[in-house]
């Protein structure tokens, strides 16, 4: 279905509809949503929409509500492939991909006695990892989607103010969960007087200590005996898993 012609673009799985979209070629929508950024203005012959991720995209799009399924990152529940390893571990962790710069969130994970799971792996690997945890703690909302597709169950955490309550609320709101995120403290902090390009930290930019390591360790302890788990009922799951293959086989059809 994909190619290389300019003459139209596919927004897939992301937070992808905002004003860097290009206005000129026709846009084909599928499970995106908004959240970044000023919205795009919406030109119906420039847009086809056959589904976006909840019910707060297409209200700030102005579009038919019933174009709200949910994340297309769902999806993966119908992968024959999908590994399925032993449940190898009680609890793992995903931190959001922006703060793993941030500290050695891999070596915390262990302290703590997590899985660490990181985004930028491989799919394969990712997928993996994931599927041998009986219960995800995850940063990282696409942990959390996935997780849920693989009937994980999933505990959302926050560590830094650049997680987007909006595109959580707007998917979790599409599978009738609630999102109510634990705050941990967060492991290294850039000083107030020092500026430095977050894509490429030089060790003068942070700072941390082991008291702030010993609190986020108290912070998971406390997550794995008291934090309420989440998973969407099986009958909402699978009710929003066959509208989105609905919605792909029409985009099949069209192209």
């Amino acid at each position: 279905m994909l190619d290389d012609s300019n003459d139209t673009i596919f927004l897939g799985i992301g937070t992808l509809i905002n004003r860097l979209v290009p206005s000129k070629p026709k846009k084909v929508v599928f499970s995106t949503g908004a959240g970044y950024g000023k919205l795009p203005r919406i030109q119906e012959n420039k847009w086809k929409f056959y589904c976006v991720r909840g019910p707060r995209t297409a209200k700030a799009l102005s579009i038919d509500p019933n174009l709200a399924i949910t994340d297309g990152a769902a999806l993966v529940a119908t992968v024959d492939t999908l590994p399925t390893p032993k449940k190898r571990f009680s609890f793992g962790y995903m931190p959001h991909h922006l703060s793993l710069i941030k500290g050695p969130w891999h070596e915390i994970a262990k302290a703590a006695n997590l899985k660490y799971v990181d985004a930028t792996n491989d799919v394969d690997t990712v997928l993996r990892e994931i599927a041998s945890c009986e219960i995800l703690i995850t940063e990282a909302m696409h942990g959390a989607i996935v997780a849920d597709a693989l009937r994980i169950p999933w505990i959302p955490v926050r560590c830094y103010r650049g997680i987007l309550e909006f595109k959580w609320n707007d998917w979790c709101e599409s599978l009738g969960i609630q999102y109510v995120p634990i705050t941990i403290p967060a492991l290294w902090q850039i000083p107030p007087h020092v500026i430095c390009n977050k894509f490429w930290p030089g060790k003068f930019c942070w700072r941390s200590n082991r008291r702030k390591r010993e609190m986020i360790l108290e912070s998971f302890d406390r997550i794995k005996l008291n934090a309420r788990a989440f998973l969407s009922e099986d009958a909402v799951f699978a009710e929003a898993l066959e509208r989105l293959q609905s919605s792909l086989a029409l985009l099949k059809k069209n192209s």
